[in-house]
This record gives C-alpha cells, sequence and structure tokens, in this order.
C-alpha cells in the first residue's frame, strides 16, 4: 500500500446548505414557505455550528473503472462486474466511484439505442443493489452518437446523462471534495480533451471550497501516464487529455491529493508536485480476456482520513479469473 500525505485540511457542510437552499427556497425565494424559513436558513448559514456536523473520520472509496458491458449483456462480463461489486461490498465503503467506459456503446448503431440505454441501465441497477452510494464519469466508450430518432447526437454525451447523470459535477463527502469530469470531449484532430466551458465551471466550483480543503479529481482520459512511454516507448495523444496544462497549472493552486484517472487498464502510480495520479486498474482487465500487463481484474480502494490529512489506497484483485 503506497501512502500519500499533504497540508491540514477542515471539513465541511457546503453540499447540505446547498441542497437546503436550492430545493426548500426555490429559484425566486418567494412564497409561505420561503419566508417561514428564510429567517431560520440564514440564521444557520451566519451560524454554521448550530447545523449538526457532517460524520467525520477516515472513510473508504471504491473506484472502479473500464468495466465494458456490452449490449448482448454477456453473462461473463456481467458475472465480472457483480464480482468486483461483492468484493467492494466485503470493504465498509462509504461510496464508488466508476471511472468510465462503463459501456461499449461508442460504434454502435442508431437501431441499439434502447440496448444501448438498457446497458447503462444495467451499470446503474447493479451498482446500487450494493446499497452504497454510487458516482459515475463518462469515458469514451460510453458515448452513443445517435438521438432516438436515429438523428446524429454530435457531443456522444446525451444517453449517458439520461441514464446516469451529469457528467461534470461535484459532490462533498466528510471533508474531501470531489470533483468528476467530462474528459473525452472530441477535438478535431480526434484528440480527447477538457471544453473552455467546463473549464469554467471547474474553476468557479474550486474557488467555492473552503481553503486548505482536500480535493481529488476523477477523471477517465489520465491527465498523465507513463505507461505507454515505459512500454512501447512512445505517447499517443489519444491516451491524455489534450488541454491537460491549464487544468492541472488549477489543481496546482489548491490541496489536490489525488486525481483519479482511467482508460489504460493498469494500475500506475506517479506523484507530481504533491499530488498523486492513481490509475485505477480496470475491472474487465485485458478487455475481459485475463490480465494486462500484471494488472489483475480489479479497482482501486482508498481511505481518506482528511481530520489528520493521511491518505491510502491499494489495488484489489477482486478475483475474477473465468
Amino acid at each position: 500500500m503506497r501512502q500519500g500525505r499533504g497540508r491540514f485540511a477542515t471539513g465541511n457542510n457546503r453540499s447540505i446548505i446547498y441542497l437546503m437552499t436550492q430545493h426548500t427556497l426555490g429559484p425566486s425565494g418567494t412564497g409561505l414557505i420561503s419566508r417561514l424559513l428564510l429567517p431560520l436558513l440564514t440564521a444557520l448559514l451566519i451560524t454554521p455550528l448550530t447545523m449538526e456536523a457532517e460524520e467525520s473520520g477516515p472513510f473508504r472509496v471504491a473506484f472502479l473503472t473500464d468495466i465494458h458491458l456490452d449490449v448482448q449483456g454477456t453473462p461473463r462480463k456481467c458475472s465480472g462486474y457483480r464480482r468486483a461489486l461483492d468484493s467492494v461490498k466485503g470493504h465498509d465503503v462509504d461510496l464508488m466511484i466508476l471511472g468510465g467506459d462503463l459501456a461499449d456503446l461508442d460504434r454502435r448503431l442508431p437501431e441499439d439505442y434502447e440496448r444501448a440505454g438498457l446497458t447503462l441501465d444495467r451499470i446503474r441497477s447493479m451498482a446500487e443493489e450494493t446499497g452504497i452510494p454510487t458516482y459515475y464519469t463518462i469515458g469514451n466508450h460510453d458515448r452513443y452518437y445517435y438521438r432516438e430518432d436515429g438523428s446524429k447526437e454530435p457531443t456522444g454525451v446525451e444517453l449517458f446523462e439520461k441514464h446516469l447523470g451529469r457528467s461534470t459535477y461535484s459532490i462533498d463527502h466528510k471533508g474531501v471534495h470531489f470533483v468528476v469530469i467530462n474528459s473525452v470531449v472530441p477535438t478535431k484532430k480526434g484528440n480527447y480533451a477538457i471544453s473552455q466551458e467546463q473549464m469554467e465551471w471547474i474553476k468557479k466550483d474550486l474557488k467555492e471550497m473552503p481553503e486548505g480543503c482536500p480535493l481529488i479529481v476523477v477523471t477517465h482520459v489520465p491527465i498523465q501516464s507513463l505507461y505507454y512511454a515505459a512500454t512501447e516507448g512512445k505517447v499517443y495523444d489519444k491516451d491524455l487529455i489534450s488541454n491537460f496544462k491549464p487544468l492541472w497549472d488549477l489543481l496546482a493552486e489548491y490541496h489536490t491529493v489525488a486525481v483519479l484517472q482511467g482508460h489504460n487498464h493498469v494500475h500506475e502510480e506517479l506523484f507530481s508536485h504533491g499530488t498523486w495520479l492513481l490509475m485505477g486498474g480496470a475491472v474487465s482487465g485485458a478487455w475481459w480476456q485475463g490480465p494486462l500487463d500484471g494488472t489483475e481484474e480489479g479497482y482501486l480502494l482508498l481511505t481518506l482520513d482528511p481530520e489528520n490529512d493521511r491518505y491510502s489506497w491499494e489495488y484489489i484483485d477482486d478475483g475474477w479469473d473465468e
């Protein structure tokens, strides 16, 4: 197990306050309920200590990436995914984050629309059966380029967001801020990128964090990796975010503990400028053909202790060997 350390950071209840103000007051902040609750909410915002604090202490997160279920619902692939989920349940985790390439949809045809949606539903329903809160990242193979009427959908994101939720978002849990990004925006050269609109959203989101809050970023396509450089002596543009530098510079301004990455199907750990870049292997291994370059089918298990600013992780072989 490798361990990374940073400076001390405190917890926060930002997500709780956001949900209350958005769903109780509504967009206009008017009406009887608003007039009755506004003084209470104002008091809570001014004196946050009166709100029951979010439970603190160390917690675990499972990062499962590159599952690659197909629209045929191939039983051995589904059983491999279930094996990983059953393994996660044995580790008392608070959250699961799925790191992209959950399904193979990017080459499917218009007539596959219904089956593509059912495949994403299968991913979600199997995760929900664990009872563990689960969050989803879009990967390049999760993009589906058609709408229900057969017309082209150029971004490939609509079906994913219809079934699994937004492709760019953030969550807070026990004093750690997580940002999940869409790193598979296509460029004219056929590479992967982060859109400028998304970058502006990330900047705004990070500015709202309490100072010193530990940050974890989740991306399917890596910010950096040495895998192909080490194994083949070359770097492939499609295996890195093409415009990663502005994001990397932005993350350097914050207490960025780790970047969780997928795409390359191996377990890799890099450390640069105080941040760990952790590639999470693959639930599917070598696309359900066994291990890939020594990385067994499995997932990354993280233990996060923001109160003491200690973070550790290990790669878990989930035992699937069919």
